[in-house]
Parts: C-alpha cells; sequence; structure tokens
C-alpha cells in the first residue's frame, strides 16, 4: 500500500492560514493564530460576501483564491475575506478601496451577490464584529438592491436595527405606544401612522404634512389626539427615540406589546 503523497507546502500554509482566521470570526482570542494568518490587522477590513444561493460559494470561494491582499474562508452561508491595508501614505484607505474592487469584482461573477464592508480594524478582537457587521451591511445592501454597503456610511442605521430587535422585550407593560395602536385600531385611525412619518421626517410638521397629504393644521390635530389618546409625551426626547425606533419597525404590531 502506498502511502499518501504530502500536501504541497504552499496549500498546507493556505490551509492553515484559513483555519487560523476561522478561528478569530468564531470569537476565538489567540496570537498564534494571529501570527498565522500573517496580515497586519491595523486599517485592515472585513468583507462579508453573500449570494442568495449558498450553493454558489464554491465557485464565489474559486474566483477569488487568486486575489492579493487578502485572505477569504467559507463562513456559514457567507464567503469571508480579511483584507489588508497597504497606505501610501497617511490618508490613504488601500483596504476600501481593495475591498470595493472586490465587491465589483464578486457581482460581475454572480450578479446575485451582495456584500458589506466593515469599518477598519484595530486589532485581533475585532475581527468576529467585524464580520457581523459586514454581514449586516449586506443584508441592508440586499434590501436596497445594492451591490454593496460600507459600515462607514450605516453604521447608525445597523445600531438602529439591532435595537429594535432587542427594544420589544424590554418594554413596559401598558406603555403609550400601546395604546396609541390599540385607539387605531378600535376607531380606524392612524395615529400610530402619523407619529411615526413625523418622527421619521425629525419633527418637521410641513415636511411631514407633504409626505402624508395633509394640511399642515390636520397633521397639528392629529398629534394632539395621539398624545391625548394614548399619554405619549412627543416633548420628550427619551420617548421621542423609543416611539421612533418601535414605530419605524416593519414588524410593529408585533413588536410593541
Amino acid at each position: 500500500m502506498t502511502s499518501p503523497e504530502p500536501l504541497d507546502r504552499a496549500d498546507e500554509s493556505s490551509s492553515s492560514r484559513e483555519a487560523a482566521l476561522l478561528r478569530l470570526l468564531s470569537g476565538s482570542e489567540s496570537d498564534s493564530d494571529v501570527a498565522l494568518i500573517d496580515i497586519p490587522l491595523t486599517g485592515a477590513r472585513v468583507i462579508t460576501l453573500r449570494p442568495r444561493d449558498a450553493r454558489r460559494l464554491p465557485s464565489l470561494l474559486a474566483g477569488l483564491a487568486g486575489e492579493r491582499h487578502l485572505l477569504v474562508v467559507q463562513h456559514a452561508d457567507s464567503a469571508i475575506a480579511l483584507v489588508r491595508n497597504l497606505p501610501r501614505d497617511a490618508d490613504d484607505d488601500q483596504a476600501r478601496n481593495t475591498a470595493t474592487r472586490l465587491a465589483i469584482l464578486a457581482g460581475r461573477m454572480q450578479p446575485d451577490v451582495h456584500c458589506g464592508i466593515s469599518a477598519p480594524l484595530q486589532t485581533h478582537a475585532d475581527i468576529a464584529a467585524a464580520a457581523r457587521d459586514a454581514g449586516d451591511a449586506a443584508a441592508v445592501a440586499d434590501e436596497r438592491g445594492r451591490q454593496w454597503l460600507c459600515v462607514d456610511e450605516i453604521w447608525a442605521e445597523l445600531v438602529a436595527r439591532r435595537l429594535r430587535e432587542v427594544l420589544p422585550h424590554c418594554l413596559t407593560s401598558g406603555h403609550p405606544l400601546t395604546r396609541l395602536l390599540d385607539h387605531d385600531r378600535r376607531h380606524g385611525s392612524a395615529f400610530a401612522r402619523t407619529v411615526g412619518a413625523w418622527l421619521a421626517h425629525q419633527g418637521d410638521t410641513i415636511k411631514t404634512a407633504r409626505h402624508l397629504c395633509l394640511h399642515p393644521n390636520t397633521l397639528r390635530y392629529r398629534l394632539r389626539r395621539a398624545r391625548d389618546v394614548s399619554g405619549l409625551d412627543l416633548s420628550d426626547s427619551t420617548q421621542m427615540l423609543v416611539a421612533q425606533l418601535l414605530l419605524d419597525s416593519p414588524t410593529r404590531p408585533q413588536a410593541i406589546r
């Protein structure tokens, strides 16, 4: 019986680097794994590339395998690449430029791929969180029909989305928004929609009235009625913040209990 042929050293090294990156993506913090991936992490970025059909991942990974300045692995239903930063000067963000080029290349290979690019890394401890950020950005890109989005531009939206996920579990019983929605259900009114639109327009009565096709005085009347039937104080910044997060939720009726 012949013994198996040894792996090529380059292939073995590549496999070790990919395994090290996968451990870092899982939240494992190891100096030896950082040394194995052999990519300077300061200023590096993580890009998540997610095809709608996960069966296309192998071909996507194969298409990216020859790209320089990155290490790419399959993680769950995505390809995740760690992109090194090689700045020519202090203001040069080569990692972002490379990640953007990579997203465009992936879109040419597979038009149904949507990509998210993380903010710059500081240390290896940021890798798992950056991959989550990039994954969420890819999901937003898919919703908007965009090829890719960078966390730098949509970080606040990602935070708000995460807050909406946990906020229903933090609500007090019998809060004003419940009373507002109950009133709308019983009377066929649209006070919750009116308040949500007003908050989405940063309290601009004219813009909100135009958006809702209402006279400004009608809008003011509805806002007063919303306050009267629910007890919601639209002059309180904290109540306004909670109301905006909940009333802007795509699962509003289920989220507000």
